[in-house]
């Protein structure tokens, strides 16, 4: 029987193949040029699906440093996926709309996302910008998001699973704790969290941190004429933060998370979790469309049901 990952990466695969049929290079946009671990898995998983079309990816730029004439590959312009479709976070959508205005005559593929429609005005522009193209294929990971998207923008839509999903099976690191706790800090975290368990995240680091100093390196390849280093030096770091978060997830017997991404890796890693809802839903999405009858997960729509959960899960595991 095929387990949950190899299903799920076949899945997307098998989704993309007619989406990518007969394309041999492509450039890849939207580099997360900060510590989020979970744009990182996904931009790593966008790198295996070139791989295993035998696709060559030509170029990379992140918003901080995007200019046109890098994205000169004979095939499509991809965007990296994630959460951060339709205003939350608006330097993304910023970097869509210029993308959509500088190549009207190239295929642009958008990589799976969540859509929330934070912002007006920036919906608006994205509507007149995708409406006005007339090849962009938008990709989404949930049936929320496929319902939104179907209503307010005028292309081409499907629904496919996360990219991450694309790195397949993963190897975990050796736990050295019984619980570990992932909690948001920013503006996705549900609300309501009181435990007095310390948590951990990935969003920050130290100034001298290596992962700080990488992220650095990355800022001066990319703004150097070689083409080749800006990419080799973004892929280390991308690999570098999705190692950290491993290792950090790893840590505990058990892994409590409200991260969508802290669930995904841990899905890869086989890690035994509890996944928590975010404010706003794109965690319980991506369970329903895809990971709902994982055997190492356990849902719960809030941190009060989580501790439930764990003194249940931890019960569990003591009588056998």
């Amino acid at each position: 029987m095929i387990d949950l990952v190899e299903r799920t990466r076949s899945t997307l695969l098998n989704d993309l193949r007619p989406i990518f049929a007969d394309v041999s290079e492509w450039d890849l946009a939207d580099f997360p040029h900060h510590f989020n671990c979970g744009d990182h898995a996904i931009w790593l998983g966008c790198l295996k699906v070139a791989e295993a079309f035998d696709i060559a990816v030509r170029s990379t730029t992140s918003s901080s440093t995007y200019r046109r004439d890098k994205l000169n590959a004979a095939g499509p312009i991809v965007i990296n996926g994630g959460g951060n479709f339709g205003g939350l976070y608006p330097h993304h959508d910023e970097l869509r709309i210029q993308i959509l205005n500088d190549f009207p005559n190239r295929p642009i593929v958008q990589m799976p996302q969540s859509l929330e429609l934070a912002n007006s005005g920036i919906v608006e522009r994205l509507k007149r910008a995708i409406g006005n193209h007339p090849d962009f294929t938008l990709l989404v990971r949930d049936h929320r998001s496929l319902a939104v998207a179907q209503s307010e923008f005028d292309c081409r839509i499907e629904l496919v699973p996360d990219a991450a999903f694309a790195l397949g099976r993963l190897e975990r690191g050796a736990p050295s704790e019984d619980v570990v706790l992932q909690a948001r800090q920013d503006d996705e975290a549900a609300a309501e969290r009181e435990s007095e368990r310390p948590t951990v995240d990935w969003n920050t680091t130290t100034v001298f941190s290596r992962r700080n100093l990488m992220r650095s390196a990355v800022s001066v390849a990319d703004k150097l004429p070689a083409r080749t280093l800006g990419p080799t030096m973004a892929n280390r770091f991308a690999q570098q933060n999705l190692e950290w978060a491993i290792q950090m997830l790893s840590r505990g017997r058990i892994l409590v998370t409200d991260r969508l991404h802290g669930h995904v890796i841990a899905t890869l890693c086989g890690i035994e979790h509890i996944v928590v809802n975010d404010r706003y839903g794109k965690v319980r999405a991506l369970w329903e469309a895809w990971t709902h009858d994982s055997p190492t997960a356990t849902f719960v729509p809030s941190w009060r049901d989580a501790e439930a959960a764990l003194a249940d899960l931890t019960s569990r595991r003591l009588a056998t």
